[in-house]
C-alpha cells in the first residue's frame, strides 16, 4: 500500500460481519479497499472525514467504463454522486486478495506489482 497508494490498487480484506452492514460488503465476508489518486475525490474524502463507499463504475461482469459516456445510466441512478471525467489509465485497478497468506492477485490491472 505504501508503494502503490494513492492509485489503482484495490486490496481485499476479511471483514467483521457484525461491524459492516451486508450492503457495504455485498453480503459477503470480505471488502475491497482503495485509495484513489484523483485529487478531487481525495479532497471530498478529506472534507467528509470518513471513509466513503464508492462502488465500481460497472455492474459485475461488465467492463469498467473509462469515460462518463460509457457509464451505464442505470448504475448512475443508483448513486449519490458521479464525477465526470476520463480514466487516464484506461484500465481497471489491480485487485489483491489479502485474506490469506500468501496474498494473491485476483485481477491484474493498471498497477504492476513486483515480487520483493
Amino acid at each position: 500500500m505504501k508503494v502503490y497508494w494513492p492509485g489503482a490498487l484495490t486490496i481485499v480484506y476479511n471483514v467483521r460481519t457484525d461491524k459492516v452492514t451486508p450492503l457495504v460488503r455485498a453480503y459477503g465476508k470480505t471488502i475491497g479497499i482503495r485509495m484513489p489518486k484523483k485529487k478531487l475525490v481525495l479532497e471530498i474524502i478529506r472534507r467528509c472525514g470518513v471513509a466513503l463507499l464508492g462502488p465500481s463504475a460497472n455492474f459485475h461482469g461488465f467492463p469498467a467504463p473509462s469515460n462518463i459516456r460509457d457509464l451505464d445510466p442505470e448504475l448512475a441512478r443508483g448513486v449519490d454522486l458521479v464525477i465526470p471525467g476520463e480514466s487516464p489509465i484506461g484500465r481497471a485497478s489491480t485487485v489483491v486478495d489479502c485474506t490469506s497468506s500468501p496474498w494473491k492477485i485476483l485481477r491484474e490491472g493498471s498497477v504492476k506489482i513486483e515480487a520483493k
